[in-house]
This record gives structure tokens, sequence and C-alpha cells, in this order.
């Protein structure tokens, strides 16, 4: 098992040790997580990683896999497509199982972990980036666009009005029987 800085995990040493690690590894070293991304070429900063590896003592052999990865992700907005600067937290539990052919029957068991084979191969940056494409939001959007943020000044600059002009967003459609040239009935 191969940790996002690059160091091996010891299986024999952590018979009765729990291993805990943590890092930074660049975005950009996340390929499907920068293609969620606004922009993926420009994607810039730091994915935050901790992992904490402890021996089951009831199951020699088997292993508890604690995750947590942060980072902040440049998303498209939903409504203007520009970038909206957005927090991903992601924490997991694994089981990892020296056995393969127990893992099909102990995951279908399992209800608060994902449980999978402790391959030697097994790279933790490849769970990371699972877990982090899983906890992006929906639909992520600007409290306000930019270019609606533009037009709200520039109307209200043209209205001369003394407040500041600010976007409903609890009723966004409060004023559209006006637009319509409607009378709310």
């Amino acid at each position: 098992m191969r940790w996002p800085d690059g160091h091996r995990v010891d299986n024999s040493r952590l018979q009765h040790e729990t291993e805990v690690r943590n890092g930074s590894v660049p975005l950009a070293d996340f390929a499907r997580l920068a293609q969620a991304c606004a922009d993926p070429e420009q994607v810039r900063g730091e994915l935050q990683w901790r992992t904490e590896l402890r021996p089951v003592a009831r199951y020699r052999g088997e292993f508890d896999l604690w995750l947590s990865a942060r980072a902040e992700l440049p998303l498209p907005c939903r409504r203007c497509l520009d970038a909206v600067p957005t927090e991903i937290t992601a924490r997991r539990r694994y089981r990892l199982l020296p056995d393969e052919d127990a893992v099909a029957l102990r995951d279908e068991q399992a209800e608060d972990h994902e449980v999978i084979w402790l391959d030697p191969a097994l790279d933790i940056n490849s769970l990371i980036e699972d877990e982090m494409l899983l906890a992006l939001p929906m639909m992520p959007a600007h409290q306000v666009c930019p270019g609606e943020a533009r037009d709200l000044l520039a109307d209200h600059l043209a209205s001369g009005e003394e407040e500041p002009v600010e976007a409903d967003s609890q009723r966004p459609f409060a004023d559209l029987a006006s637009r319509l040239g409607r009378s709310g009935r």
C-alpha cells in the first residue's frame, strides 16, 4: 500500500501499532478532480490529507483505515459558469482485508464502512480522489453571480437610490410579475 507522500506500509510492523500520516498534495495531481473544476488547466492549490491505519484486534491481519481530506476547488457556478471557490471535505472509514475472496461477503454486512482488499499496490491517492469526487456538491453557485452584482450596482446607480439594492435570494421570483408587465393577482 502506498501513501500520498510516497511511503509504503510495512504490514508486519503494523500488527499492533497505529500509523498516522498526513500531508498535502498538489491538486493538479488529481486529474479527475481537476476535470470537475471550472478551468481544469488552471487548478492551483493543495489538497490536505490525513490517514490513520489501525490494526483490528479481533481479526488478525485486518486494518481500519480512517481517511480524511480537504481542499478548496474552483467549481463552475450553476448559473454563470464562473469559478466558485468551494471547500470540499471528505471523511471515510475503510476495513482492509488480507483475503480478497472475503471482501464481497464482508462488504454486504458492513454498515458504517467500506470493505476493500489490502492490496500491496493499493494507492491511497485513488481513494482520496474518489472520496473527494463523491463529496462534490451537485450544483455549486455564487450567492450573487459577478455579472448579476454588476447589473445590480448599475441599476442602483441609475436609480439614484440612497440604500444599496440587494439580491433577494430567499424569493428569487418576487419581482417576476412586475418584470413581465403583469399585476400580481
